[in-house]
């Protein structure tokens, strides 16, 4: 019997593989900028020719982008795509905004059970450092930034399951996830209770993966989700009553004229 001889990978080979596995796991992301060169060959240990050839590759392959005199960082291409002008265009109505709801409520409930499972002790000081983040926030009056924070707790749940094609659906739909929170929290401004009623679901998502509780934790999920379906139908009937009631008053206006 006869066997191959063994050849070694090229180092630039090895680099490529370590950067791809990054940015397939989630630690890199879409947008996010490298360490300058010789920085980051130093934290991987390899020559900067080499790391400079592997970086080229990647930049052929399009998962990451150089700029002369900005450094290198990731490719916004390397991400899912949920910011297309027809993605926009569909969630921009009511009927759009519900149908992301109802697209939540399916997606966030799995990720939650996923997330109380498989959650590392890192995974959990993560998710309560976003926590702590989002419950500052809900003191301010900052709509945005609370929108932002509600977010990403929601991101750093899904970071914690350990599904990559889940986390890269979130991170996918980050803008337009802040811009449905965002809408949500404008929904449930009109009472203080429907606001507390949003934090104490938050709570109850947030205590149930620490405490390694999967059924609760998907149906804290789920129970949030449906919350916010009932505040924005229930806000989209009201809409659509006062339309019928302003096309009423101006036919009845037309007619005595």
């Amino acid at each position: 019997m006869t066997f191959n001889k063994l050849t070694q990978p090229k180092v630039a080979d090895v680099i490529i593989d370590h950067l791809e596995q990054m940015i397939v796991e989630g630690s890199l992301h879409p947008g996010q900028q490298l360490p300058a060169e010789r920085e980051l060959a130093a934290q991987l240990d390899v020559s900067r020719p080499s790391l400079r050839e592997a970086i080229k590759q990647l930049v052929e392959r399009g998962l990451l982008v150089s700029k002369h005199g900005g450094g290198t960082q990731v490719s916004e291409a390397a991400g899912l795509q949920f910011n297309n002008p027809l993605t926009m265009l569909l969630l921009r109505d009511a009927q759009g905004q519900e149908d992301l709801l109802e697209f939540r409520h399916t997606l966030e409930g799995n990720i939650a059970y996923l997330a109380t499972l498989r959650a590392t002790d890192l995974d959990k000081d993560m998710l309560t450092k976003a926590y702590q983040h989002l419950q500052a926030s809900h003191a301010s009056d900052e709509g945005i930034l609370e929108a932002d924070a509600d977010a990403h707790f929601h991101l750093t749940i899904a970071a914690a399951c350990h599904n990559r094609v889940l986390l890269h659906t979130m991170r996918a739909l980050f803008d337009v996830l802040s811009s449905n929170v965002h809408q949500n929290l404008i929904l449930a401004s009109g009472t203080s209770a429907s606001r507390e009623q949003i934090r104490l679901q938050h709570q109850n998502l947030y205590h149930s993966i620490m405490t390694g509780q999967a059924d609760a934790a998907r149906a804290a999920a789920q129970a949030h989700m449906h919350y916010l379906e009932q505040l924005l139908h229930e806000q989209n009937r009201h809409s659509s009553r006062r339309q019928t009631a302003a096309r009423h008053q101006s036919s009845w206006n037309e007619a005595a004229n």
